[in-house]
């Protein structure tokens, strides 16, 4: 007698909803013990779930570094499959809640370092104040980020500098920021009251790695003048630039509501920047296409209102 074939076991008991957002939590947080943490479970309990995935995909979906837990070429592929299934999921989930009028909106933002580090603490404070049934996610990115995650759907509304135009955005104009040369005390160019760039080429700058969009306009001024910039030292954020220029080991370039927020703390003098290129202007964007829920639209109200 012929023995009956085994069923297949279904994919939907090996790959399931819970797994793979496990799966992308780790790759998120940088370590199980940290997705353990964030989605209140063991850490045992989170590697179990990611084993599963690996044994049942039959690769490897991360690998340990001395930075914490990567993606392997397998995991990111997974990661980049999974979002969109995952996102869907998600809307589909709030708009069942919003009939049942028990939704609590989210408003998934990605913004430039520069606007996180000024105008957007205060304007977010100002708008949970007046609608308390909403979650505002704010991650850092640099513009060209921020533009692929809205036309992927991460991201509700970006905030970024520069002027990147698409068709499938709808973009609008925000703050407005200048550049400064910020410097100790005893510098040579302290007393000025303001300053071209060229004239502080010559001047050894403490870059940060979170200014990117910064950098790229200070080496490109720096081309066009046919000068090199100096840069010996790289910090991760801009009060460790402050730290570092008080030293007196060089100069750097911030905006200028930052400079002014670590002024008296390390000391520094502020000299601002004549070039038209230091006059920035943040764009905020959403999607052209489909419905805004009330929460981003709100949002997007409340930035325009605010800087009117």
């Amino acid at each position: 007698m012929l023995k009956q074939a085994k069923p297949k076991e279904s994919i939907a008991r090996k790959i399931n909803v819970t797994s793979l957002r496990l799966f992308l939590r780790v790759l998120d947080v940088g370590t199980i013990a940290g997705a353990a943490v964030v989605e209140n479970m063991v850490p045992a309990a989170v590697s179990k779930r990611v084993h599963d995935l690996e044994e049942f995909l039959g690769a490897r979906l991360l690998s340990r570094t001395n930075k914490g837990i990567k993606a392997t070429p397998a995991g990111e592929m997974l990661a980049d499959l999974a979002r969109g299934p995952l996102l869907s999921l998600d809307q589909i989930r709030w708009q069942l809640l919003s009939i049942a009028e028990m939704r609590h909106e989210t408003v998934k933002i990605f913004a430039s370092d520069s606007a996180i580090s000024q105008f957007l603490p205060e304007a977010i404070k100002s708008f949970c104040i007046r609608h308390s049934n909403v979650q505002v996610l704010v991650k850092g990115a640099t513009s060209e980020e921020t533009v692929s995650a809205l036309l992927s759907g991460n991201a509700d509304i970006g905030i970024y500098l520069g002027n990147f135009n698409s068709s499938e955005l709808t973009t609008s104009s925000s703050r407005r920021d200048r550049l400064v040369v910020i410097c100790d005390s005893a510098h040579p160019i302290a007393h000025y009251d303001d300053i071209d760039f060229r004239d502080v080429l010559d001047r050894e700058f403490i870059g940060s790695l979170n200014t990117g969009s910064i950098r790229l306009l200070m080496e490109h001024a720096a081309a066009t003048a046919g000068r090199p910039l100096r840069s010996q030292v790289i910090v991760s954020t801009f009060e460790a630039q402050c730290a570092m220029v008080s030293t007196g080991m060089g100069i750097a370039v911030m905006p200028e509501a930052v400079a002014r927020r670590h002024a008296a703390t390390f000391g520094l003098k502020s000299v601002p920047l004549n070039d038209e290129w230091a006059f920035r202007k943040f764009t905020v964007a959403t999607l052209a296409t489909g419905s805004l829920s009330n929460a981003v639209t709100s949002f997007v109200k409340y930035l325009s209102e605010a800087e009117a």
